[in-house]
């Protein structure tokens, strides 16, 4: 029963998300464009580890900071998202160490990040959508926790 509020809190967040989602914010000092968070599975190209109402569901621990991913299957899209807080919220602090961990696990290994993109809505990135031009995610996925 609890499983199931959890998700409606979560669903409930990302439908009112839909309306104030602006196309680009500013991230790092950068115009970025952003998805939205109701873009879903299948438009974030996300075959691997995704579910419609919670996004990413492998988890993997990356420095120490625990993160759930999702891929493409040919492992060049990836979805990031932190593990979440009290009513399904978002946890900002582990989400942002956790990009910082995951661009600098790429840049150790010589894979080029194309592209990356907020997942953002109502005010609160709650992922990271990553593109590759070579298989990024098999080498998170070697990350896997319970």
């Amino acid at each position: 029963m609890k499983s199931i509020s959890v998700c409606a809190v979560l669903l409930s967040a990302l439908l009112t998300a839909c309306t104030n989602t602006p196309t680009t914010i500013s991230f790092n000092n950068q115009s970025v464009g952003t998805y939205n968070p109701t873009a879903g599975c299948t438009k974030l190209l996300l075959q691997q580890d995704c579910s419609k109402v919670v996004g990413a569901t492998r988890n993997i621990i990356i420095d120490e900071i625990e993160l759930r991913i999702a891929g493409s299957l040919d492992g060049r899209a990836l979805l990031i998202m932190s593990k979440p807080k009290i009513l399904a919220r978002p946890d900002n602090v582990a989400l942002k160490n956790g990009k910082t961990a995951v661009d600098n696990f790429f840049a150790r290994r010589d894979i080029a990040i194309v592209e990356t993109k907020p997942i953002y809505g109502n005010n609160v990135i709650i992922g990271f959508h990553y593109t590759f031009d070579v298989d990024g995610y098999s080498q998170l996925k070697k990350l896997s926790s319970k």
